[in-house]
């Protein structure tokens, strides 16, 4: 009996060493099909106040899913997250960044765009101006205060008023305090509704295409930046994946056919 009772007590440490090693290959699996990204805010796309982080976050999760990554991410603002995604090496990389010269040394960026971001002039309906005409107008256009939107406008003739808000600014365009307001259409379209006597000219001032992008020193970086490309290429087709912009986009979209602010639309990457 001591015998048959020291043989089971031999075959459970054996049965519970190979779950053991099987868990700890597991856990270590796991541990190490991780990505580690920065953001910074930017609605509606993204932001750790949105829902789930918002949807383009949602997008970038079920894309490295597919091939079984985790990602976990690092909120800050935009040019600490690009700091942090150049040198911290506990960081794979960042989302979203566009396609430049001094950033290229450092980035794999995905095959596909993730955001399609472009700026708009806004202007009375009345109006007629086309872009052209704008460039070469003198005039007082309405901007948002930190936007970086003067670069755009800094070589035209322009007077620059500065605003808080879009809201503020809009508001000062149907009272024909200035002439124009320069933004990115899904900042701007939400609010068209409560201001019918405002449209855009319809060619953008400026169209920037966002790249999600792995640093090139991270671990496994181009097995992790495949792993997107393949995960965003499959989702992309897929039912869930017009769930999540019906239930984000779309509303952003009711002032606009074609809406070129975001990836759901016809003719947007």
């Amino acid at each position: 009996m001591n015998d048959k009772s020291s043989r089971c007590k031999s075959l459970h440490t054996s049965i519970l060493i190979f779950y053991l090693i099987l868990w700890f290959a597991n856990s270590a699996f796991s541990a190490d099909k991780v990505v580690n990204l920065v953001f910074n805010e930017w609605p509606p796309f993204y932001g750790k106040n949105l829902k789930g982080n918002g949807v383009i976050y949602q997008i970038i999760q079920m894309s490295f899913g597919i091939s079984s990554y985790r990602v976990e991410s690092k909120f800050l603002p935009f040019l600490r997250a690009l700091q942090y995604a150049k040198k911290n090496r506990e960081i794979d990389g960042i989302i979203a960044l566009s396609k430049q010269a001094k950033d290229a040394k450092y980035f794999y960026y995905s095959e596909r765009p993730i955001i399609a971001s472009q700026v708009f002039i806004y202007k009375r309906s009345e109006n007629k101006i086309t872009l052209d005409g704008f460039k070469s107008k003198t005039c007082t256009i309405g901007v948002l205060k930190n936007s970086n939107f003067e670069s755009l406008i800094k070589n035209y003739n322009h007077r620059i008023e500065l605003f808080n808000s879009q809201k503020i600014s809009l508001e000062s365009l149907k009272l024909e305090h200035i002439a124009f307001v320069l933004g990115y259409s899904h900042d701007i379209e939400p609010l068209l509704n409560r201001y019918s006597e405002i449209n855009r000219i319809e060619k953008p001032l400026k169209q920037t295409l966002l790249y999600l992008c792995i640093h090139k020193s991270a671990k496994s970086a181009e097995e992790k930046i495949q792993a997107f490309n393949l995960g965003y290429q499959r989702i992309k087709s897929s039912e869930e994946y017009e769930k999540l912009l019906k239930e984000f986009f779309h509303p952003y979209c009711a002032n606009c056919n074609p809406c070129p602010c975001c990836p759901c639309c016809p003719g947007c990457p």
